[in-house]
């Protein structure tokens, strides 16, 4: 986690939402991503999805059942689809939604608490590693 942290503050440091990955298989981290919405003008070029991108064109293959996601925020709706699109089957993650209720409110909110959900029943999520960490450098990132 410490490294995904790293990746945030990366996004941080470029103007984007201070919000990083990395992606493990066993114990060797295998990627890395963070925010990019900002500086790629793309708002779905969240750490997750970076970071995933990345490693399934590396490895030609979407198939990433062997590999663990680590993220310094609890994944959003769409980071969450991706990563069952790709059969991730674990997923390790930093600060809560409450910890920065600028990137998770109203409907947005409901739709991650929804897929969320769904989502545990094939991925297991294991939540506020380091959160404090992770949410310290939520706290003070724009949303826009």
């Amino acid at each position: 986690m410490r490294l995904a942290i790293g990746e945030a503050a990366d996004a941080a440091s470029e103007g984007n939402a201070p919000i990083g990955c990395v992606l493990t298989k066993g114990d060797q981290v295998v990627e890395r991503g963070h925010n990019q919405v900002f500086t790629e003008h793309d708002i779905t070029a969240h750490a997750e999805v970076v970071g995933i991108r990345k490693l399934t064109k590396r490895i030609k293959s979407f198939d990433l059942r062997e590999y663990t996601l680590y993220s310094t925020f609890i994944p959003c709706a769409m980071c969450v689809a991706t990563v069952l699109r790709t059969d991730i089957r674990r997923v390790v993650y930093g600060a809560e939604a409450r910890d920065a209720p600028q990137f998770s409110r109203g409907i947005h909110s409901q739709a991650n608490n929804r897929i969320l959900a769904l989502a545990s029943k094939k991925v297991k999520f294991i939540p506020r590693v380091l959160r404090d960490d992770c949410a310290q450098l939520l706290s003070k990132a724009r949303s826009d």
